[in-house]
């Protein structure tokens, strides 16, 4: 009778310590995927950005403010024939691009109502490794539905960028990261749909 006791104490104690271990594995579980969540979804400001917003702000002086072409809705795959090859405003599709980094080109007609959302369009052609690597952070690092940072190839630019936002557009002759982010850090979020800036 002793030892049926004693055995039923083991067991009892046994199945005590694979409680807490499943306990505290799944503690540490849970905190570890909180962790990658965070990191996923709340990826960090780029460092230099301050710097790069700061050092950019005379740039802004050359932001072209074209004539506004309305916001009005057309058919998902009608085509519209814009005034510049990348428009600032006018006619679009119900449904935005994406915010993210694209490797093909996107139609102007999604485009034009992600900056309607208060989204920044880059259009780059020949990207130096490191600079495609800043835009795809900052691709990251701007996500949101109403203040996202899209980045989508345009033949024709070579080392150029234009940026456009609703109703501004800057033109860059290189790659030149610091009146880009003062571009972005000045019109995102305020597109005219829901401006959130």
């Amino acid at each position: 009778m002793g030892q049926e006791k004693n055995r039923k104490m083991r067991q009892q104690r046994e199945q005590k310590r694979r409680r807490m271990r499943l306990l505290i594995g799944g503690g540490v579980a849970a905190v570890l995927a909180l962790i990658a969540a965070f990191v996923l979804f709340f990826p960090t400001v780029p460092d230099d950005w301050e710097t790069l917003v700061r050092e950019g702000q005379p740039a802004l002086a050359q932001v072209e403010t074209p004539p506004n072409q309305g916001e009005t809705h057309v058919p998902a795959g009608t085509r519209v024939a814009y005034e510049s090859d990348f428009p600032t405003s006018g006619p679009h599709w119900p449904s935005p691009t994406r915010p993210g980094f694209y490797e093909t080109p996107q139609p102007n007609e999604g485009l034009v109502h992600a900056i309607e959302h208060g989204n920044i369009n880059v259009y780059y052609d020949e990207l130096r490794p490191e600079d495609e690597e800043r835009l795809r952070e900052w691709t990251r690092f701007y996500n949101g539905t109403w203040s996202a940072v899209n980045a989508v190839p345009h033949q024709g630019l070579g080392r150029g960028v234009v940026l456009t936002a609703w109703d501004h557009r800057l033109r860059l002759d290189d790659f030149d990261p610091a009146p880009m982010a003062a571009f972005i850090e000045a019109y995102r979020g305020r597109g005219p749909e829901n401006p959130v800036r």
